[in-house]
């Protein structure tokens, strides 16, 4: 049910690999043709699948996907959207390092499994908001690592979105009915922020009124300046403001970009 994710990774402006996971939580890569005819058919039999990854559980959204100098960073989370009563669970959300040279094992391609990542924490099964337990602080994991939901029924349950060095995306678990409650029961939805990459997350957002939160979205808006010129504004809708799915933010990096200072010389000899 997942769309696939697009990337280009070389970054010439054509698109050359996508990524998808299925309800069986196979997430696999597509290379597609970078040479050739593209309005041929032949040129698109040359395209190659590979399952990168095993991630034990049912995958409903695209993954979203980063570029990095040496690897290519897939966030997918894991959740049964299909079963959203269920309180027993064991679902995780994943980064998967993705390197164009794979592990190689007997000359076979190496599909990672949960065991071959890094776990940073497990959710705890708080009755009002899970908070991070048995942390790893330090994460050096070459293939990637996980963070481990509460097991009470906690589930992805949107596609995830990375802006300003933080991934974000909505869970939702079940709680207990009430015979005395007179209001529908949603259960409880929280919005969480994942940092880049392999940190530890902050304790997520609780939202009001509970349900299946929407993907968050994000982009850059023009606002008019008291001098009439236009500004460019980043913004982001779905990271939990004051429990609100809804509530836009203006999202900073966490860490100021690193600057390097250019220098230069001008020769004057031959004047």
């Amino acid at each position: 049910p997942s769309d696939v994710t697009l990337v280009d990774v070389d970054r010439n402006g054509e698109i050359d690999r996508g990524y998808v996971a299925d309800v069986r939580g196979n997430l696999y890569r597509f290379d597609f043709p970078s040479t050739g005819d593209l309005t041929l058919a032949e040129t698109w039999a040359t395209v190659t699948s590979e399952k990168i990854a095993n991630l034990n559980g049912k995958v409903f959204f695209p993954p979203d996907v980063l570029v990095t100098r040496d690897f290519v960073a897939v966030m997918v989370g894991t959740g049964d959207r299909e079963k959203p009563l269920q309180n027993t669970t064991s679902d995780n959300f994943f980064l998967i390092k993705d390197k164009v040279a794979r592990t190689v094992s007997g000359g076979t391609l190496v599909t990672l499994q949960k065991s071959d990542l890094t776990r940073v924490a497990k959710m705890s099964t708080d009755a009002n908001t899970p908070v991070a337990t048995n942390t790893v602080t330090e994460v050096n994991d070459v293939r990637g690592c996980y963070l481990e939901l509460a097991t009470n029924g906690e589930k992805v349950v949107n596609a995830p979105l990375t802006v300003s060095g933080v991934t974000y995306f909505g869970t939702n678990r079940p709680t207990p009915s009430n015979a005395n409650q007179c209001t529908a029961n949603l259960g409880q939805a929280y919005a969480y922020q994942f940092p880049l990459f392999c940190g530890v997350p902050p304790a997520p957002t609780k939202i009001d009124g509970g349900g299946l939160a929407p993907n968050p979205v994000a982009g850059v808006v023009l606002i008019p300046g008291v001098d009439g010129k236009e500004q460019k504004v980043n913004f982001l809708i779905g990271g939990g403001k004051g429990g609100s799915n809804f509530t836009p933010v203006q999202p900073e990096p966490a860490k100021a970009a690193k600057r390097t200072r250019l220098y230069w010389k001008i020769d004057n000899a031959n004047r």
